[in-house]
């Protein structure tokens, strides 16, 4: 079973997500419109992949042992994840991509989703330095993420985007885009724009993360 099976992740995020606390088959079933017997099934998967887990009649699944393995298997599965397009959220104005973007993973919103405005009223950079955002002049936006990995991981989220932007600028514009780490696009020896990573941790891992962007065109 590959580990980037959607319906596996999203049952391995629930119990993740729940600490130690049981979750019930019946939920997770209904959540994901399979059967009890579906569920029973991905879970001898999951335990094929190292997990071990306590049953408990009426009560469901908890973690009681994670496999060793894990931070690498949830980073894989995440990255290969955002091969599909995220919704999308248009705004005219907004105080900040990324903290609108807090705002829309605090209220459960699904994600991945990107937020894109026309202007920021209280955009900012690294070290909560001011960015300059006007209306219909640049480019502002953030992808909103949960993807439960280590907050060690948050480096390689950082230049794994960068990089990425970077080469997507420059095929799309045929332009020589460099990338300075650890946030910023050069063209032609001039700033072209910045990023901003933040996150929610939550003891060990990354529940909230936010990657935002602002380019100058």
């Amino acid at each position: 079973m590959p580990d980037t099976d959607p319906v596996n992740l999203t049952i391995m995020r629930a119990l993740l997500g729940a600490e130690r606390q049981f979750v019930s088959g019946s939920h997770l079933a209904r959540e994901l419109g399979v059967s009890r017997v579906s569920i029973w099934t991905r879970m001898e998967q999951l335990r094929s992949q190292g997990f071990e887990f306590e049953a408990a009649t009426r009560k469901g699944y908890r973690i009681i042992k994670k496999p060793k393995d894990l931070n690498a298997l949830l980073t894989r599965s995440y990255l290969t994840e955002q091969s599909s397009c995220p919704r999308l959220v248009f705004l005219n104005a907004i105080d900040s991509t990324n903290d609108h973007a807090t705002r829309l993973l605090a209220n459960d919103y699904e994600a991945p989703f990107i937020v894109i405005s026309n202007q920021q009223t209280l955009g900012r950079g690294r070290m909560g330095r001011t960015w300059y955002s006007p209306p219909s002049s640049n480019l502002y936006m953030s992808l909103g993420s949960r993807p439960y990995v280590r907050p060690d991981r948050m480096q390689l989220f950082t230049l794994w985007m960068g990089v990425n932007v970077a080469r997507h600028l420059k095929e799309g514009l045929h332009l020589e885009i460099g990338l300075k780490w650890p946030n910023d696009l050069y063209f032609d020896g001039k700033k072209l724009g910045g990023m901003l990573t933040e996150a929610r941790v939550d003891t060990d891992y990354l529940r909230e993360l936010i990657f935002g962007i602002g380019l100058n065109v």
